[in-house]
C-alpha cells in the first residue's frame, strides 16, 4: 500500500510544485514590475 502511495502520490506532489513555482514567479515578477522605482 505504500509502494501505491509514493507512486500516485509523486506524480501530484510534482505538479503542485511546478504550478506554485510558476504562480510565485509570476507574481514576484509582476509585484516588482510594478513597484516604484
Amino acid at each position: 500500500m505504500a509502494g501505491c502511495w509514493e507512486t500516485c502520490l509523486l506524480p501530484v506532489y510534482i505538479s503542485v510544485a511546478a504550478v506554485t513555482a510558476t504562480n510565485g514567479s509570476a507574481f514576484t515578477a509582476g509585484h516588482f514590475g510594478k513597484a516604484p522605482k
